[in-house]
């Protein structure tokens, strides 16, 4: 096969050798021998004039590169001098770097995860045309030769968890070999994770400049004040560079710049002050702004500078008690998170003017008592949390006008009640109040809308009849577009408004709401797919009535308390679960009634009418909470003989 062109030997995890005729392939550009066995190449793999593209890339047992490529200056000519693209990474037991001079035309250079290679040859300089160069996990190696300034053609440079490395070299000469020595062409620089970095490169020698990273560069100290003049810079991360105490007031001529990220940068407390000629400056084109975790962030920028932003992220950002007033000159923003901001009292009213803003996340701002009317000018808005505001007592009384509202999250907060104007929520779809323990209303108070008395009969605990009687009340609705309803752990609710007008409700969860007795239009819910009444212990009779006779032909998981009713050793007893029609999965609850002087120091025991060995195993299962009920059991279920 002497004029073959291309060879892909990829995956052949047990080849070991290659055979040395290979070096007869003097037409071959392009060879693959990613992720096979070899230990070593063959000295005649040296003559393949015509190869442009040679991948080793998982070679995990090579440990060497044939004697020529080590080592070029017995060679009078370069060996390989077509060669473009070479891929040696994840090559981990490779030690040795090749001698670059014996390879001038590559373009692109993948030396990533090569863990035991501790340096890089100093003919690196050699490769003029070279454009990618990527030494990505390389943990042994601890600095870059001088050379590397030398790579004029570089587009991009990848030094991504090279722990080891301190410093980039540094530039020297007179101003005319600095201009031939200069990574000018340079635009995008990874130093991510080279957690010893301590001083950030000379960045005058990288001009044309897109994107820096320092993500997790945890010791850096300070950004080189050159950065300014990165005018073409449009991402700057500087994520997890836990020891920067502030930005050089040079940040505000990046002109350029789309994306800053300071998330974890403890020690940020500020954004630089404009002064001079910098007050005239204004980052137009910066739309993401992230200050997440920022944990000594006291101060909120002013945004007259950034008007453009889009996305602007303050969570955890502990110490930040105010937003500043220009907040609302923000005309373009779709996200704003404020999560965890636990020492945030308010919002400024000037956040009405934020037309475009969709997701306003408050989740966790512990000393949020309020949330400003201003909110209902959000048309736009398609989320609101405020999940964890545990101060939070009450809603703006125009909620309804946010027409574009889909999710809204009230969980763990102090709220009663939401207000009457919910159901002009036209798309709302979820809705969370989990946990609200002061909630007794859902959604809101009701007013008397009948004189009509409703009689139920509840059995108390000592076994006797009891009549009591109860209004018939009138309750706003929920919007129609409700399909998500999530109430459980509301230890106060006492009373929820007819469901069926959320026709299209696919899950209902109000377990261990102790409270509540009645669930109206529970049997109309077609589409109810998930309801969950476990541990709503003072349901009343009429409710279980008409869940028994409900026919929800689409609920697939479905869970209500059940009651196991002890009075004495001699009578029978059992267990009865009220089920609608049709169901496919249930988990139960047991609320348990019992004489206690009738339960020894063993615990409950087993009826003996309960003889079958199945039945004892489902009541068990069911009072530890592991049971499931199959599809075509019916209601009520009962174990045992059924107690009249």
């Amino acid at each position: 096969m002497p004029h073959l062109q291309i060879l892909n030997f990829g995956g052949c995890h047990k080849m070991t050798e290659l055979h040395p005729t290979m070096g007869h392939l003097k037409s071959l550009i392009n060879l693959s021998l990613s992720h096979t066995a070899l230990k070593k190449l063959p000295d005649e793999f040296c003559q393949l004039t015509s190869l442009e593209i040679l991948n080793l890339s998982g070679c995990y047992q090579l440990t060497t590169l044939p004697k020529k490529l080590g080592d070029s200056r017995a060679v009078e000519q370069p060996l390989l001098e077509k060669l473009k693209v070479l891929y040696l990474n994840d090559c981990s037991k490779l030690t040795m770097c090749p001698d670059f001079t014996s390879m001038p035309s590559l373009e692109t250079l993948d030396c990533g995860y090569c863990e035991k290679m501790s340096e890089l040859h100093s003919s690196i300089g050699h490769l003029k045309s070279l454009t990618y160069l990527s030494l990505k996990h390389r943990k042994s190696l601890r600095e870059l030769p001088q050379e590397v300034c030398r790579l004029s053609s570089l587009k991009k440079l990848d030094l991504t968890h090279c722990s080891q490395i301190i410093s980039l070299p540094s530039q020297q000469g007179d101003s005319k070999s600095l201009k031939e020595n200069s990574l000018e062409n340079l635009e995008v620089l990874k130093l991510r994770y080279c957690k010893n970095l301590r001083l950030c490169p000379d960045l005058m020698s990288m001009p044309h400049l897109k994107k820096l990273q320092f993500n997790g560069c945890k010791q850096m100290v300070e950004l080189h004040p050159f950065i300014g003049r990165l005018k073409g810079l449009t991402n700057l991360q500087l994520r997890g560079c836990e020891s920067l105490k502030e930005l050089p007031e040079e940040v505000w001529q990046l002109t350029s710049l789309k994306e800053l990220d300071l998330t974890n940068c403890y020690n940020i407390a500020a954004l630089p002050s404009q002064l001079g000629v910098l007050k005239s400056l204004t980052l137009d084109k910066l739309k993401v702004l992230n200050f997440c975790n920022c944990k000594n962030l006291t101060m909120c920028p002013d945004f007259s500078s950034i008007p453009h932003l889009k996305t602007l992220d303050f969570e955890k950002c502990v110490k930040l008690s105010e937003l500043h007033p220009s907040i609302g000159h923000l005309k373009r923003l779709t996200h704003l998170s404020l999560k965890k901001c636990k020492s945030l009292r308010g919002l400024p009213g000037s956040m009405g003017q934020m037309k475009q803003l969709k997701s306003l996340i408050l989740k966790g701002c512990h000393s949020l008592k309020e949330i400003h009317d201003c909110v209902c000018s959000l048309f736009n808005l398609e989320v609101l949390d405020a999940g964890g505001c545990k101060c939070l007592a009450s809603l703006p009384t125009f909620l309804g006008n946010m027409k574009s509202l889909w999710r809204l999250n009230l969980s763990l907060t102090a709220i009663e009640e939401l207000p009457d104007s919910i159901v002009s929520l036209q798309k709302l779809k979820v809705l969370s109040v989990i946990r609200c323990k002061r909630l007794k209303f859902l959604p809101a108070s009701a007013t008397v809308g009948s004189l009509m008395l409703l009689k139920s009969h509840v059995v108390s605990s000592s076994g006797d009849e009891k009549s009591s009687e109860r209004q018939h009340y009138s309750f706003p609705q929920f919007p129609p577009s409700l399909t998500k309803l999530y109430a459980q752990d509301c230890h106060q609710l006492e009373m929820i408004a007819d469901v069926s007008n959320a026709g299209g409700l696919q899950k209902l969860d109000l377990e261990n709401c102790r409270k509540l007795v009645d669930v109206p239009g529970i049997e109309k819910l077609k589409r109810l797919v998930k309801l969950v009444l476990g541990g709503c212990r003072s349901l009343h009779d009429s409710f279980q009535e008409r869940l028994q006779g409900a026919n929800i032909g689409r609920l697939s998981e479905f869970s209500i308390a059940g009651t196991l009713i002890y009075v004495e050793p001699s009578y029978s007893q059992g267990v009865s679960f009220p089920f609608p029609n049709q169901f496919r999965w249930a988990s139960l609850y047991l609320y348990l009634i019992v004489d206690e002087s009738s339960i020894d120091n063993k615990g409950f025991e087993l009826d003996k009418s309960i003889e079958s060995d199945e039945d004892k195993k489902l009541l068990e299962g069911i009072a530890s909470g592991k049971d499931s009920i199959g599809e075509g059991d019916r209601n009520p279920y009962v174990l045992g003989s059924q107690h009249e």
